[in-house]
């Protein structure tokens, strides 16, 4: 299955609309350093919240992304199949940090 992808390079003005993102990174990488306002689904634990995702993606896009673009490929791939508009952020954390894009860090609130 073709999973469509987003340079993290264009990302920023999909947030400003509302895109929702999803980071299936553990725990430990979120504290070091996020998204603001992504949602935290670690890859193992994305099957029990795809109702939830549904209803977060609305019909529209839902950008997936971890640290290097490997597992969001892979968990876009399994939200695709199960009829959810994801698209994998490209080269994932790491290139989004190197567009010199802001990241929140440490616990969220």
């Amino acid at each position: 299955m073709h999973v469509p992808e987003i340079a993290a390079a264009d990302l920023g003005p999909e947030i400003e609309r509302g895109v929702p993102v999803v980071d299936v990174r553990r725990p430990e990488e979120w504290v070091g350093g996020r998204i603001g306002g992504a949602l935290l689904i670690p890859m193992g634990e994305i099957s029990d919240h795809v109702p939830e995702l549904e209803v977060r993606a609305d019909g529209g896009p839902l950008h997936v992304i971890c640290r290097s673009g490997v597992r969001s490929l892979q968990v876009a791939g399994f939200l695709r199949a199960q009829g959810i508009d994801a698209r994998n952020v490209a080269g994932g954390m790491l290139a989004w940090t190197a567009t010199g894009n802001e990241v929140e860090t440490g616990p969220t609130k």
